[in-house]
């Protein structure tokens, strides 16, 4: 992994919980050969204490649902989920689309 990607990561989950981070946590994952839709992503339901979107530095359970075309996906393990949209993102405000 660069260290450009890295650096990167790092931004955007300091942007996400609102301060710097010392490091972003290299996890080593290849790139999945093929991803396969297993239905619409409704809502996703996640622990932070972020201080951003809302955040104020305690441990919160956020929600966010997602919009009308948004996809729950897997790889060919099934050992990986993922969350596709055409406009999803993660900023300051928490996940958006």
């Amino acid at each position: 992994m660069s260290r450009a990607a890295i650096k990167r990561a790092e931004r955007i989950r300091a942007a996400f919980q609102g301060e710097a981070v010392d490091s972003a946590q290299e996890v080593r994952k290849p790139a999945p050969l093929v991803l396969v839709a297993l239905g619409r992503a409704v809502a996703i339901e996640y622990e932070s204490d972020k201080l951003n979107g809302g955040g104020d530095g305690t441990k919160s359970t956020y929600r966010h649902e997602f919009a009308p075309g948004d996809v729950l996906a897997t790889d060919q393990d099934g050992r990986t989920l993922y969350v596709l949209g055409p406009r999803l993102r993660v900023n300051s405000r928490g996940i958006v689309d």
